[in-house]
């Protein structure tokens, strides 16, 4: 865990949803967890309470765990779990920060066009990938996004993890 930036918090759900409390009056002010989210309404509700000037406070001791397995909701469909955060932060914030859209991208190399990382065409299947993605939520490219997709293809190489 670390202190909370909502910027920060854009890029990565640092919240274990197990040891989180918020008070009540925080839910009759800005609503309860929105069930159209099937894998994203824990970190929707905090982005929701962030945004709605709730301050977070950070515990630096641990009270809870999580465990990830095969079988696990969001363990088992990476895909339709990145693609929902993307349609949550567009929702949410009307686009969805570069690291979003290449973890989806790497999702959708991996599972639906089933191109291994150690390929030929991992490299520029995750381009053509994050750059769809960015064109599906963000209905353009960011220059960051531009300059990462850039540096994989004449570098030629993507690692598992690296990428913003």
């Amino acid at each position: 865990m670390e202190t909370f930036d909502l910027e920060r918090f854009k890029t990565r759900c640092i919240i274990c949803q197990p040891a989180a409390f918020f008070r009540r009056r925080a839910v009759a002010r800005l609503g309860a967890l929105d069930l159209r989210w099937q894998y994203t309404l824990d970190y929707e509700f905090w982005l929701r309470l962030a945004k709605g000037g709730a301050v977070f406070a950070y515990l630096p001791r641990k009270l809870a765990g999580s465990r990830f397995y095969p079988q696990t909701k969001t363990s088992g469909a990476r895909l339709k779990v990145h693609a929902e955060i993307n349609d949550m932060l567009a929702h949410t914030f009307g686009s969805v920060p570069d690291r979003w859209l290449c973890n989806y991208a790497h999702a959708l190399v991996r599972e639906k066009w089933k191109v291994g990382e150690g390929s030929l065409l991992s490299t520029p299947a995750l381009a053509a990938a994050s750059l769809g993605a960015s064109l599906r939520w963000n209905r353009g490219l960011s220059p960051a996004l531009a300059r990462t997709v850039a540096s994989w293809l004449t570098r030629g190489l993507v690692r598992p993890g690296e990428g913003l």
